[in-house]
């Protein structure tokens, strides 16, 4: 059951939602993706914040050696954790998929607690439910839990019995409507109204990442990646801002990051040798110099 009273407006919960964050990624600088999830971070009132959630995917792959990119990291990761300290925000941390997290976010509890910050910091890397503090009754169920569907959610289901209904499910996983037909046969993929099915009796919520774009299916509320990672990912990216009430009357608000690396895909397809200095002047003007841009055209044309 919601209990907001010890939130910071007394019947209301708010926060935010990150996911997909890929920090130490080998074409998008970590350094910008620092920049904007800051941003995006402090463009929230702390006077009201009182949760972030990430949904995993903190990191890109597995890092062993002091890089520019991992002390880039380190130093960000101390700034959040003492903004949450000093604003009394709660930072909530899920493991993603293995082959990206690798169980990594664990730094954020080892560095609070050796340089003594004293943020509020949870972080969960297998199935479970817990009542937080926070007012809420979570479920958290992390990438490759199983890789079979219907044994996660049989546990997911077992769970429940023990633990009663959640408030929200917070997950990293993708779901049957995110995916076409032919992706689903070499994936796992989650049950979107199964899992709307769980919540809905609570009027309760799910938010999940791996899936880089944001998408919402009734219950089901996905924010995509922070950041542009790869070609093919020209959409909007950003994160979720949520506001629960006592009342239920809640609100969900998609936040779009305006510092996005660019990606961009140029189909140069009948381009005269004569024509293509100008058109790909024309093309890139105003495109900054560290973009990435990919050029799709035939054998035949000039561009290849």
């Amino acid at each position: 059951m919601r209990d907001f009273s010890r939130c910071k407006v007394p019947g209301e919960l708010n926060a935010i939602n990150l996911s997909d964050i890929h920090f130490i990624h080998r074409q998008t600088p970590t350094a910008n993706l620092i920049l904007q999830c800051t941003q995006l971070i402090r463009n929230e009132d702390p006077a009201t914040l009182d949760l972030i959630t990430i949904s995993g995917d903190v990191f890109d792959r597995i890092t062993s050696f002091i890089t520019d990119d991992v002390i880039r990291f380190r130093n960000w990761g101390t700034w959040l954790l003492r903004y949450c300290a000093e604003h009394h925000i709660t930072l909530v941390i899920l493991e993603g998929t293995a082959l990206h997290d690798q169980e990594q976010s664990k730094w954020f509890l080892e560095q609070n607690d050796a340089a003594k910050i004293g943020a509020t910091v949870l972080y969960y890397n297998t199935l479970c439910v817990h009542q937080e503090a926070f007012g809420l009754k979570v479920l958290y169920l992390p990438d490759n839990y199983s890789h079979d569907p219907n044994i996660t959610l049989a546990d997911v289901r077992k769970q429940i019995e023990l633990h009663g209904v959640p408030d929200l499910i917070l997950m990293h996983g993708a779901f049957d409507y995110q995916l076409p037909e032919i992706a689903k046969r070499d994936n796992c993929v989650h049950d979107s109204e199964a899992y709307n099915a769980i919540v809905r009796p609570v009027n309760g919520w799910i938010i999940s990442g791996h899936i880089h774009v944001a998408s919402q299916r009734e219950r089901i509320n996905v924010g995509g990646s922070v950041g542009r990672l790869a070609h093919n990912e020209e959409g909007p990216k950003g994160m979720l801002r949520y506001q629960l009430r006592e009342d239920f009357q809640d609100t969900w608000t998609f936040v779009e990051n305006k510092l996005t690396d660019t990606y961009l895909t140029l189909k140069l397809h009948n381009v005269s040798d004569e024509e293509l200095p100008d058109v790909l002047a024309s093309k890139l003007k105003g495109i900054a110099k560290d973009s990435h841009i990919q050029i799709k055209c035939a054998k035949t044309d000039v561009a290849d």
